[in-house]
């Protein structure tokens, strides 16, 4: 079983349970937000809308510019992208390439709509999906200039 820690998954590649899950912890903020006096008065798409916007609100604030990332013990760290691109014609993997920080590897790495989970070993995983397909990225941190699994959570979290 490979087990994964999601760190950060668009709206649209959330199946059915998880968005209720975000929806869930989101209905009270709606609520109290829009003064609705009870559940049974709001507006299901309008809320959908405010879950949409909430979702890239969270992910600006971790990998955004200036995001939680940016001030990570990480943020300094040399990282390595490894990876496979699904393109029109074909799966094609990349030349390695090195970033000064794993903000901006996170970043280069970003399409129309993302999946950034850590696996059990600590290894950064982006499934990247866009018109042609879906791209997979590795970020490996680098240290005396071999890889080495990132720890994402837990540098950068805590957790």
């Amino acid at each position: 079983m490979n087990k994964v820690k999601t760190i950060f998954k668009d709206w649209y590649l959330m199946d059915a349970e998880e968005q209720e899950v975000f929806r869930q912890g989101l209905l009270e903020n709606y609520l109290d937000d829009n003064e609705f006096e009870d559940i049974e008065n709001y507006d299901e798409d309008a809320f959908e809308e405010y879950c949409i916007d909430t979702n890239s609100i969270y992910f600006e604030d971790d990998f955004g510019e200036h995001g939680n990332v940016s001030y990570s013990p990480l943020a300094n760290q040399e990282v390595v992208v490894i990876g496979n691109l699904g393109l029109w014609n074909g799966n094609h993997k990349i030349i390695p390439h090195k970033y000064k920080n794993v903000n901006l590897a996170i970043r280069s790495c970003l399409q129309d709509e993302n999946h950034i989970y850590e696996d059990r070993y600590g290894n950064l995983h982006i499934e990247a999906h866009h018109h042609d397909g879906t791209n997979h990225f590795i970020i490996k941190k680098l240290v005396n200039g071999k890889m080495r699994c990132l720890h994402f959570m837990k540098e950068v979290f805590g957790c």
